[in-house]
């Protein structure tokens, strides 16, 4: 049973994590023309901390799903008081949307490391003919996920970009929680977006202008 991340284990994540590397150059980045096509993992927190904005965050699912390109597959998962893949990879976006459109909150916790962690090895280091990129809509609650996780993130952080990794995440922000160090840890190292934002009406249109920097 997962077990609520200490104070010590909160504070280790924060001052062992590796910084992100500096921009790579020009020379180092391949053109769009030369990515493979995507392999996009959308995260999203369905705990307490975001109870609230529920129906708002239903709808920024469903509306990035909508305005994901025709041929972009995608996996949803949610973090709530368990990790729970409710589609896997897929192009069907209709079946992403419709999933995306039931979601409800299981209140409690959100795991979100327990997720990044389970969804790397179930999918994303698979994805040998896809580039992977990561897509959060996340609370800043409490992260219920093990210590071992917070060791693995900070081991798993360092290689993204060698191996070709991008996020991208937004944050409903209430607060100072772990989730969203996190996100902001994983899109910094990634050369991604992080965002924050602090009314529920805001995420639908916040979370579609997401799709836009996938390709970037």
């Amino acid at each position: 049973m997962n077990r609520l991340l200490s104070p010590a284990a909160s504070l280790l994540l924060v001052l062992t994590v590796i910084p992100a590397r500096q921009p790579a150059l020009a020379s180092q980045i391949p053109s769009l023309g030369a990515l493979k096509p995507n392999r996009v993992a959308v995260i999203v927190d369905t705990s307490e901390a975001t109870s609230g904005p529920m129906n708002h965050l239903r709808d920024a699912v469903a509306g990035f799903f909508d305005a994901l390109p025709a041929g972009e597959e995608a996996l949803l998962v949610s973090t709530g008081r368990r990790v729970q893949v409710r589609v896997p990879p897929t192009t069907d976006h209709a079946a992403l949307r419709g999933s995306a459109a039931s979601l409800t909150s299981d209140l409690g916790p959100t795991a979100l490391l327990d997720a990044l962690h389970q969804i790397d090895d179930r999918f994303m280091r698979t994805a040998r003919d896809r580039r992977p990129v990561w897509i959060l809509l996340t609370g800043d609650g409490v992260e219920s996920s093990t210590p071992a996780d917070v060791d693995w993130f900070n081991a798993w952080l360092p290689s993204l970009r060698a191996r070709g990794h991008v996020a991208h995440a937004l944050v409903f922000k209430t607060g100072n929680g772990m989730p969203e160090t996190i996100a902001r840890l994983l899109a910094q190292s990634t050369g991604g977006h992080f965002e924050t934002v602090g009314a529920g009406a805001m995420l639908p249109a916040r979370f579609k202008a997401l799709v836009e920097l996938i390709n970037r």
